[in-house]
Formats: C-alpha cells, structure tokens, sequence
C-alpha cells in the first residue's frame, strides 16, 4: 500500500540506492521543499519520490479545502486504489473465440487444466466473462461450481438444467 508522508524536515530515509536521504540530502537534491508543502512516497524507511503536495492534489483533484493531513490520506487512498482495467478489441475477440473453443467441446468430465484455468480466471477478473460464461462450462463438466464461485466472488452459479 502506498504510505505518503509530509516532509517536515526531521526524519531520514534511505534512496533506493542505500545511499542515506537526510533532510539536509533531501534539501540538496529538492530545493523547492524550503518554499513549499512536500510529501516522500515511503516503503518502509525508502524514500521513493519527493513529490509537491498542491500538484498532486490538482493532479488528483483532490479539494483545496481539505488540510494538508487530510489532503495527504485522500491522496493514499486514491493513488492505492488499482488501476482500471483496460480491455483492448482484442482481448475482447479472444475471450469470445476462447469461449466458442469451449462451448464446442463435447461434454466431459474432465476438469481443464491450469493453463485453461488462467484463461478463464483472467477473462472473469476483466470482466470479459460472467456467471453466465462459467455456467455454461461448469455445465460441461469442464470445471466444478466450487472453482466458478471461486472465481466470479459471487453466489453460487444457478444451474440451466
């Protein structure tokens, strides 16, 4: 999780290098934090980034009312939260291809193995295959309800039958 702290002056944390970032360090290599608000990026005691408080708060658009403690936690939390899930055309015909795959195979009672697996799990977490998707297949015998619970996070799959 991403930790961000306002630079007061007083703690010294180490670069990623190992060299040791001392306040006076800091103040060499980032003159601006004499003049205005500041914030380090931390793992630990390292000194990821030394980042200006006010263009990250216009950058996140973060309120301008907020004090600076508040401002620095809303900016953790939205600079923590993941990414969005881009899903290119692409991806979006091979989901479907691999889907036709499946539905064309005969029913069987073979579960599929981990490479199929990683398939379907990718496929579900972007958002390319639903409960309906993992219905269908569990219905094939190619994987137990169990897993496609498992997978979507959600109730048990309703079966068609």
């Amino acid at each position: 999780m991403l930790k961000l702290e306002k630079f007061d002056g007083t703690k010294t944390y180490m670069f990623p290098n190992g060299k040791l970032a001392a306040p006076e360090t800091i103040r060499e290599h980032f003159p601006a934090v004499n003049q205005f608000t500041h914030v380090i990026e931390v793992n630990g005691e390292v000194c990821q980034a030394v980042m200006n408080l006010s263009a990250l708060r216009a950058l996140h658009g973060i309120d301008s009312e907020l004090n600076e403690a508040d401002a620095i936690q809303a900016l953790e939390d939205k600079m923590s939260e993941p990414p969005e899930v881009v899903v290119t055309p692409e991806e979006r015909l091979a989901a479907a291809a691999e889907f036709q795959n499946i539905v064309a195979l005969p029913d069987t009672e073979t579960i599929v193995d981990t490479t199929e697996d990683k398939i379907m799990q990718d496929n579900v977490k972007k958002g390319l295959w639903g409960t309906a998707h993992l219905n269908i297949i569990v219905q094939k015998g190619l994987l137990t309800q169990e897993h496609a619970d498992t997978m979507t996070g959600k109730a048990k799959v309703v079966s068609l039958k």
